[in-house]
């Protein structure tokens, strides 16, 4: 069977960001693939947008801690973990808080002497360094005072929701595999897509019920730039009228490959309507080869960026980056087989991904 060659590695986070260097990129870049051993780095990510979103071109660290706190409030009241560790000081005074045993001043006091301790010089750090598009800064001089970047304040108004919409999904995956590492479950469950295709669910075990995890559209547009996965097109993918779920390999194709569930993430994109089901659009069709390629690198993103979604798409598709493109090309196969038109795609804009 020929399989052709394996396309070149992805190049991880710094093709990400070379394919479109934009400042929302950046800001992508830091939130999917920088490290994470607490969720202050999504807090501060959706605090940096509120501030954005009101045109503060500087903020003092007890003015920002509100903002802070706000969001990571509403994460612990979900009861999930904050953390890869046991809960620090200031974790344990927003749940004391939550009981009413401590008041705002007082935590917001507690959230400038402790969460924002290592938070704020960590927050643009990527695996191989510190970004080079900062959205912030301080001096040595004004440790107490964040002066907020260009690079923040230009980000769009849609920009800014769909990364809040992308924060707030990649927060809810990760929390959740913390929880389970807490709980000493095995990472091993698979997390699929619900059966309307709009959240990721924790396939149930025993007797348990599914559990929905966060909504699929936000969880893979960050990997996509808000852009149409066939054409590039920009979105919004905050609207299920104008950004569709799309199978890349016809879902009708399934049932002649029972064994490979293609209603998994590694099959799934985000098209616009023209391209998923438009006068032209791909409808049951099998995408030419590139896009196969385009799909590769995609899941490669998500892998590489140490998703929680990770384990999941190994487990689906293989555990080395030959497996996984081995396995495409397999389906491939089978699909032309089944649906032997070819979709030839679109006039695409300049690629972002």
């Amino acid at each position: 069977m020929y399989v052709g060659n394996v396309p070149e590695p992805t190049g991880g986070y710094s093709e990400f960001i070379r394919a479109a260097p934009d400042d929302a990129t950046y800001f992508r870049s830091i939130i999917l693939f920088g490290p994470n051993t607490a969720s202050y780095k999504f807090a501060l990510g959706r605090a940096l947008l509120d501030l954005a979103q009101l045109g503060r071109s500087s903020v003092t660290l007890p003015e920002l801690a509100p903002f802070f706190v706000h969001h990571i409030l509403l994460h612990l009241k979900g009861g999930q973990a904050q953390s890869t560790m046991t809960n620090g000081l200031f974790l344990k005074a927003g749940i004391a808080h939550l009981n009413g045993q401590l008041d705002a001043d007082l935590l917001d006091d507690l959230t400038v002497k402790h969460a924002f301790r290592y938070v704020l010089d960590l927050f643009h750090w990527l695996p191989k360094g510190e970004s080079s598009v900062k959205f912030y800064s301080r001096s040595k001089q004004k440790r107490r005072t964040l002066t907020l970047t260009d690079e923040l304040l230009r980000l769009t108004e849609l920009e800014q929701r769909q990364l809040a919409e992308e924060i707030e999904a990649r927060w809810n995956l990760v929390e959740h595999a913390w929880t389970q590492k807490h709980l000493g479950v095995p990472a091993s469950r698979p997390i699929v897509v619900g059966h309307d295709s709009q959240d990721l669910v924790l396939l149930p075990w025993h007797n348990q019920s599914r559990k929905s995890l966060t909504h699929l559209r936000p969880a893979l547009s960050g990997y996509q730039k808000s852009c149409c996965f066939y054409c590039f097109q920009p979105m919004d993918t905050t609207s299920g009228q104008n950004c569709h779920v799309d199978h890349f390999f016809p879902w009708i194709v399934g049932f002649q490959i029972p064994q490979v569930d293609l209603n998994r993430v590694w099959n799934l994109v985000l098209a616009c309507p023209s391209c998923n089901g438009g006068e032209s659009g791909k409808w049951d069709a099998v995408p030419l080869r590139h896009f196969l390629e385009r799909l590769h690198r995609r899941n490669t993103y998500l892998i590489d960026s140490h998703h929680p979604l990770r384990d999941t798409l190994i487990q689906d598709t293989g555990s080395t980056e030959a497996q996984r493109w081995h396995f495409l090309i397999e389906i491939e196969l089978y699909a032309l087989t089944h649906r032997s038109r070819r979709w030839l795609g679109p006039l695409e804009l300049e690629a972002v991904f």
